[in-house]
């Protein structure tokens, strides 16, 4: 009797563990057949991928005027000490002008032994070279000049750039990417079917093209022999941005 009742229950644990089984593999089945729909689903979705590209002008507001001064002397202090006083000079004369003071900025200072290729003389060279912004694009010429005059000997390219760009930024994204439809259309035409809405866009940053001038010696010289003013003509800042679209294809 013990046996006949051992046996059912062994028998009645398999069924159950064998529909448990069976239940588990009808439904990992069943999850799989809806990957396969979902896939098939997925590449029968036609796509069309379009690059683009929006530019924008506009006048600089802003100058960054990077100048200085060099001496050689016998020594380091000694070339130290005139390098230092000649800064002095060249600042006072740019407040003077209506450069703010606490605008400057230090970007390079140098004390350093010097050999002239044909002398074997040790001397030491300074240089202090200041950096400084001014939103007077039209006094540029200016204050260069003024540090001319008051002995700047290191007057590095003017930069001019724009405050805040992002509205420029923007305007650009804005063509970038009306760009991108006429693309899309025309792609969408040549292969039978139309463009459809947009399933994503990318923006691969902007570049900002900032005009540089320069300010040669020969500017410097003429402008000391005669009574004229320098003129620096600003140019215009070329603000780009590119994109990437993705459009339905209908």
């Amino acid at each position: 009797m013990k046996k006949t009742v051992l046996k059912t229950l062994g028998l009645a644990g398999a069924l159950v563990l064998a529909g448990l089984f069976f239940q588990n593999f009808m439904s990992e089945s069943t999850q799989q057949d809806e990957g396969i729909a979902h896939a098939d689903e997925d590449r029968s979705l036609g796509t069309i991928v379009v690059n683009g590209e929006g530019e924008v002008t506009a006048e600089p507001d802003l100058a960054v005027l990077r100048l200085g001064f060099e001496a050689t002397k016998d020594s380091a202090d000694e070339a130290q000490s005139t390098v230092s006083k000649q800064m002095e000079s060249i600042k006072k004369a740019l407040i003077d002008h209506g450069v703010d003071k606490e605008s400057f900025e230090t970007v390079r200072f140098h004390v350093y032994p010097y050999k002239h290729y044909e002398k074997e003389v040790e001397k030491f060279r300074a240089q202090h070279i200041i950096s400084f912004e001014t939103s007077e694009i039209d006094k540029v010429g200016d204050l260069l000049d003024v540090a001319s005059k008051a002995g700047a000997n290191i007057v590095e390219p003017v930069r001019f750039s724009l405050e805040d760009p992002t509205e420029l930024e923007h305007q650009a994204l804005q063509k970038a990417i009306e760009k991108t439809k006429g693309k899309a259309e025309a792609m969408a035409k040549t292969a039978g079917k139309s463009k459809g809405e947009v399933l994503q866009i990318s923006e691969q940053g902007a570049h900002i093209n900032m005009p540089v001038q320069n300010y040669s010696e020969e500017m410097a010289m003429d402008q000391a022999e005669s009574s004229s003013k320098t003129v620096i003509e600003a140019g215009e800042v070329r603000v780009v941005q590119r994109v990437t679209v993705v459009y339905k294809l209908d």
